[in-house]
């Protein structure tokens, strides 16, 4: 099993969560945070070849948080995998042969 691994920032890895990641793909400049209300329907226009992932914290009436693009680039992947562009394949292919039951 691989062992969390410290991101080129010194962050700590992205762990197995969704904040986890988030934390980490901030710290590594791959995240962009944005605070302004927004309709949910003007998102679509705010990701459309966006280059980072983004974090809406303000959308809609609910002034819910959503997350858009996390797996738009090689690099964020390899974040939430743990490991680096070049180590991706290898390490989503270990995962594949190796699959973790899942609890509910």
């Amino acid at each position: 099993m691989l062992q969390p691994k410290a991101s080129s920032a010194g962050a700590p890895a992205a762990g197995h969560d969704l904040r986890s990641f988030l934390a980490l793909a901030e710290a590594e400049g791959e995240l962009q945070r944005i605070e302004a209300q927004m309709d949910l329907t003007d998102l679509g226009a705010e990701l459309e070849g966006a280059e980072h992932a983004k974090l809406f914290t303000n959308v809609g009436h609910e002034r819910a948080t959503v997350v858009g693009n996390g797996a738009g680039s090689r690099r964020r992947l390899a974040l939430a995998f743990e490991t680096d562009s070049a180590g991706l394949l290898k390490e989503v292919l270990a995962r594949l042969a190796a699959p973790k039951t899942t609890y509910e």
